[in-house]
């Protein structure tokens, strides 16, 4: 196993991370930096989630007129997504119709001064206007305890406990906050053992947390001698390491990516210490909230004596 492919690796996942959702900030979301281009998620007090896709959303701060949603124009049939202000609508009116799998289907069509007009169907849009309270309107989905139905409304800020916008992950590290929610913190023991392909066997101490979507981690591996009767290694080995990474998490299933410096030192044929640059991948389950398992790939490139391997690991904390 080559560290320029565990690189490789841990590029594809944090390339898979950028696309994935990350969590809007409380100044963020204060300042209505709320973004209508992209998919949002909001998970409530309730642990239900709302979803709405890219401009299913509005945040109205105050008395307002204008439509916005994705559809299509009627007559090109081109895709239309966007923002509307009432001042460039005719008129509105909202139809029904039987598609050619004889169900009816509501739209909701704006004809423009422009002489062209637009069809939405009903979950793909909102109609907001000056009578309409401040807050987050959203035209979607919500799921709440495993049942998916349409969603559309205003979702009462005080039921919501954060929002995720789907996007670059990797510009929204998030330092560890003592203001965070559990939901949005957790931390663990990790216990493993592995080997090291021609160096020996590998165990490893470590403690991470994860905060958002920003990983912080520090690691104890030893490599020794294997206690096999072929393994002739006579390779000692021992790293202190801090890493930082990304990680993308769900209720069950984890995936991250670390990189750090280390300390090690060791003895083959002669005693050797040296800084060394550690870089982490791993994928991790968790079937309770206080305990999981996993699975990491590691390597260790330096000056002296690089090592790569693989470990399979315990978990003990908050999950």
């Amino acid at each position: 196993m080559n560290s320029r492919y565990i690189i490789i690796a841990a590029f594809l996942v944090a390339q898979n991370g950028c696309t994935s959702y990350y969590e809007l900030t409380r100044e963020e979301i204060e300042k209505g930096m709320i973004p209508s281009e992209t998919a949002l998620r909001i998970t409530r007090n309730d642990s239900s989630i709302v979803e709405s896709g890219a401009y299913r959303h509005a945040l109205v701060r105050e008395p307002t007129d204008f439509v916005i949603g994705s559809g299509s124009e009627r007559q090109s049939g081109r895709q239309f997504a966007g923002k509307v202000p009432r001042s460039e609508i005719d008129s509105t009116r909202q139809i029904e119709v039987v598609n050619s799998h004889g169900v009816q289907e509501t739209f909701f069509i704006c004809w423009l001064r422009t002489k062209t007009s637009l069809a939405f169907k009903e979950y793909d849009f909102l109609n907001i206007t000056a009578e309409d309270p401040p807050g987050l309107w959203c035209a979607g989905t919500v799921t709440d305890r495993d049942q998916v139905r349409p969603f559309k409304g205003r979702i009462d800020p005080f039921t919501i406990n954060r929002i995720e916008a789907k996007g670059m992950t990797l510009i929204h590290p998030s330092p560890p906050s003592f203001g965070e929610s559990e939901e949005e913190r957790h931390h663990w023991l990790t216990l493993g053992l592995g080997i090291a392909p021609s160096k020996g066997a590998a165990f490893l101490a470590g403690y991470s947390l994860l905060s958002k979507t920003t990983l912080y981690s520090g690691r104890f591996i030893t490599i020794f001698p294997a206690p096999l009767p072929e393994q002739r290694s006579r390779f000692f080995a021992g790293e202190v390491a801090a890493l930082f990474g990304l990680a993308l998490k769900s209720r069950f299933f984890m995936a991250s990516v670390s990189g750090g410096i280390s300390y090690l030192q060791g003895s083959e044929e002669s005693k050797f210490s040296t800084i060394g640059f550690p870089l982490d991948l791993e994928v991790a389950i968790a079937p309770f909230r206080s305990f999981g398992v996993a699975a990491k790939i590691f390597s260790t490139p330096n000056s002296k004596k690089s090592w790569n391997g693989f470990l399979l690991s315990m978990r003990f904390g908050e999950l």
